[in-house]
């Protein structure tokens, strides 16, 4: 998972299971709301390798943790394994 992707699931997590538009976190993150397609990409692959592909949603308009605070803290943890790569797309 790059360092982008990364920071957007830790952005995700923090907003305890509020949507986040697309548009918000083009913002946010000062990319084209189109990177978020690529991005949700690398998070789902993390997500089914730790046996967790529901804890995030995305709709194409809205991302949002839809999880528990056990399963955040499994997730928090999960990352912290994971050594982010400074990769550009």
């Amino acid at each position: 998972m790059n360092k982008q992707t990364f920071k957007l699931l830790e952005y995700i997590i923090i907003n305890e299971g509020k949507p986040i538009t697309i548009n918000e976190l083009a913002t946010h993150f000062n990319v084209s709301s189109r990177s978020f397609y690529n991005y949700w990409e690398e998070i789902f692959d993390f997500l089914t390798e730790i046996h967790s592909p529901l804890l995030v949603v995305f709709n194409n308009h809205e991302f949002w943790f839809n999880g528990s605070v056990e399963e955040s803290n499994f997730l928090k943890i999960s990352m912290r394994l994971v050594k982010p790569i400074n990769r550009r797309h």
